[in-house]
């Protein structure tokens, strides 16, 4: 019995290791060709004058995101870490599946939280510009 605890700790911890190299830390520094470009600007000596709220607003929810998204994925292996030692005993896989499915909940809401935010962060940044119809276009003689 202890054998196999420690090969479930053991398994747990890699497993653990291998999510959070493989998580979506590029999410977090995802950059859009504009700030490729200005980084290259910045490379040859200009300067990045594009600090403005929505920039600013836009990190401050992706870094949060990450941080929620991250204690998400350890309920997650807390979850498993439980469930491999719950030893058959009903209360103890019952609540070990809740917490893997709670976790799994919470991913899914981290992601679909981000995904809304980003969305209304990039309205704004158009100026509500989205567009409806073709109708105005088409009068004005503008393709659509």
């Amino acid at each position: 019995m202890k054998n196999t605890k420690a090969a479930a700790l053991v398994f747990t911890v890699l497993a653990g290791a291998a999510i959070l190299v493989a998580s979506p830390l590029s999410v977090v520094n995802a950059q859009s060709p504009q700030q490729k470009a200005q980084e290259g600007v910045n490379a040859i000596g200009g300067s990045d004058n594009t600090l403005t709220v929505e920039n600013s607003l836009q990190q401050g929810i992706n870094v949060f995101l990450f941080f929620v998204g991250a204690i998400a994925v350890i309920m997650l292996i807390y979850g498993g870490f439980r469930y491999i030692t719950s030893g058959g005993e009903a209360s103890a896989l019952s609540a070990a599946k809740n917490t893997i499915m709670y976790a799994v909940i919470g991913l899914v809401v981290v992601i679909l939280a981000g995904a809304i935010a980003n969305f209304a962060i990039n309205i704004f940044n158009e100026g509500g510009n989205v567009p409806s119809d073709c109708t105005e276009a088409q009068r004005t003689g503008d393709p659509c």
